[in-house]
């Protein structure tokens, strides 16, 4: 997917934002479901959609998300991307276990299929190869130890008994996404509200984001000025009460010329009280 942060298109480009449109949060005593439905804005115009859902089973969680583009801009701007995760929540943290990712644009064709085991990464297959030049930042095996992958860094241990509403947002996400190490950083901006086709309106967070980028990018990168300074993206999370989570519900990233907006469509929770075995009613 060719698209943004300015209109120099890059492959690289597509999978930040694609890890951005996916960044959300996490479940706790509650089996479920949550499906989330986007459409994505740039300059007044829909370029896009995406897909996000989470599946809770016991403590083993389960998500999948896409994006692609489509309409008049996929002439100047193509391509479309998938990812899949699953792992446990255990001790209140996210412990991913399995996360793939496959990207196809008109420049390229990128697969990663990796495994984790108590925050270390085990396996990995990243197809096809970086080619030998240009120079990039190397991964070292300290970086590589205690990260998670971007869709399991998504979901975040939310208790809001034990902490104030903005601690939801206030966290530094070790993230490896196969070719890349970074750090992303989260903090809490505002409250806000915000009404979603099928769902009531209801009470978000806003939280800055910020990447950090650590290793895997290239030496001289166009793009890690912009990264370093990006402290003008945004996402939107809504809490989730009976399950503990907050899920995504929007994002707003700053562009070289105008701002990309992903913003919710629809959205559907289906959630099961296991300590009383009542089933919550879905929201669609």
């Amino acid at each position: 997917m060719r698209m943004p942060f300015g209109f120099g298109f890059s492959s690289i480009r597509a999978r930040a934002i694609l890890a951005l449109i996916c960044i959300v949060s996490t479940p706790a005593f509650a089996d479920g479901k949550v499906t989330i439905g986007f459409n994505i804005f740039y300059l007044g115009v829909t370029i896009g959609s995406a897909d996000w859902q989470l599946s809770l089973v016991g403590d083993r969680y389960d998500i999948e998300a896409s994006a692609q583009i489509k309409g008049l801009m996929s002439a100047l701007v193509d391509g479309q991307g998938s990812g899949h995760a699953r792992g446990i929540l255990s001790n209140g943290r996210v412990v991913a276990g399995e996360f793939e990712a496959h990207v196809v644009t008109s420049d390229e064709t990128d697969t990663i299929r990796m495994t984790l085991q108590n925050g270390a990464v085990r396996q990995l297959v990243a197809l096809p190869p970086f080619p030998p030049i240009p120079e990039r930042v190397s991964l070292t095996s300290a970086l590589l130890q205690g990260v998670i992958d971007p869709l399991s860094a998504s979901l975040i241990v939310s208790d809001s008994i034990n902490g104030s509403v903005g601690d939801r947002c206030r966290r530094t996400l070790p993230v490896f996404d196969g070719r890349r190490r970074y750090d992303v950083g989260l903090s809490f901006k505002e409250t806000g509200e915000v009404s979603i086709p099928g769902d009531a309106a209801t009470e978000i967070l806003v939280c800055r984001l910020l990447l950090t980028s650590l290793a895997g990018q290239q030496v001289k990168s166009p793009m890690l000025p912009y990264l370093v300074k990006g402290q003008g993206i945004e996402v939107s999370l809504k809490p989730i009460e009976e399950a503990h989570i907050v899920v995504p519900v929007g994002a707003a990233i700053p562009m070289l010329v105008g701002t990309l907006y992903v913003k919710p469509e629809h959205i559907s929770v289906e959630m099961s009280d296991i300590a009383s075995g009542v089933s919550s009613a879905a929201r669609r």
